[in-house]
């Protein structure tokens, strides 16, 4: 039987330390019928090179050298141009097991699966012993409803594109958004909602390194915003497609603008501000309903809204 293709989409900036590992880490899978793309989005130091360098080495390596225009855009050009069944995503200072996307593919085929996501693991340091013997300990099978409830309850499904595969189709017409942050918040939803069959794998299968000075480190302002955005279109999309989800919706919206509230009535920001007034006008939408504690949180913002965004502050301190 044929093996299925899967196009991997690796959008690269500014990563010159970390590029090889990563993409070692895809040449290196034990499944072999990939197609790698590698999106230079203009990267000023040595990316670039190194991806050719690649590319002479594995006829499976696709490079693509473009003007820098955002990790949503260098996405969207690889999946213009992906000709696998499946797609997957990797973040060019992350890497992968090496068995990853076998366990992965070998699990769609078998349930018929258009998503199969796997486990993550977060890293602050790189050069630590990852267990090579990792094995699957079980599998969940989500319909499109199922998945989205078990999304919003944050169980096993995560927002993230890059620990899973999907059917080709379902990018039909979905694209990320261009100049935003925090972009996957902005599709993993449709993406499950169009899924009939989404699966997850309690297989550690993706190593997810966080840098001080990535995008997650900077610009705080404009993930907060990119952030409320997304939140509120995903809360109009559930509302609207799923209504039997809206209640979890509701808390999940009242959450994120009482802590970005939070965040703009922090020393940075004094007095009203644009943001403020957004936030308050969304805050006092009669349709949407918050459990019990978001309602405290709410009352308490509506009468003493600086004391709620102090102790919201002091409760996001204490997580750190």
């Amino acid at each position: 039987m044929k093996k299925q293709l899967i196009s991997v989409i690796v959008p690269i900036y500014k990563v010159e330390k970390y590029l090889s590992q990563c993409i070692l880490s895809l040449t290196n899978q034990s499944y072999k019928n990939l197609e790698i793309i590698l999106i230079d989005d203009g990267s000023p130091d040595n990316c670039g090179n190194i991806c050719d360098d690649f590319s002479k080495l594995d006829k499976r390596i696709k490079v693509i050298h473009k003007d820098n225009e955002g990790l949503a855009e260098a996405r969207n050009v690889g999946l213009n141009v992906a000709k696998g069944e499946y797609i997957g995503f990797v973040d060019s200072d992350d890497w992968i097991h090496p068995n990853m996307y076998e366990n992965l593919i070998n699990t769609a085929l078998k349930y018929k699966a258009e998503i199969v996501e796997c486990k993550f693991k977060k890293l602050y340091k790189r050069n630590i012993y990852l267990k090579e013997n990792n094995y699957i300990k079980k599998t969940i099978e989500f319909n499109n409803k199922e998945a989205l409830k078990n999304h919003l309850q944050g169980k096993y499904l995560y927002r993230a594109v890059w620990n899973k595969i999907y059917k080709r189709e379902l990018f039909k017409n979905i694209r990320f958004p261009k100049g935003k942050l925090a972009e996957d918040l902005y599709i993993t939803y449709k993406l499950f909602y169009l899924s009939k069959k989404t699966v997850y794998l309690d297989f550690e299968g993706y190593y997810y390194y966080i840098r001080n000075n990535s995008i997650m480190g900077k610009k705080e302002e404009k993930l907060i915003v990119s952030i409320l955005q997304g939140t509120k279109d995903k809360h109009a999309f559930i509302c609207n497609n799923v209504p039997e989800l809206k209640e979890r919706m509701d808390n999940i919206y009242t959450n994120t603008l009482l802590k970005a509230y939070a965040y703009f009535s922090s020393e940075k920001y004094t007095g009203i501000n644009k943001y403020k007034i957004k936030i308050n006008k969304e805050l006092n939408r009669k349709d949407i309903k918050a459990s019990k504690i978001c309602k405290i949180a709410l009352f308490t913002y509506k009468i003493w809204p600086h004391l709620c965004a102090t102790l919201i502050n002091l409760l996001e301190e204490r997580k750190r």
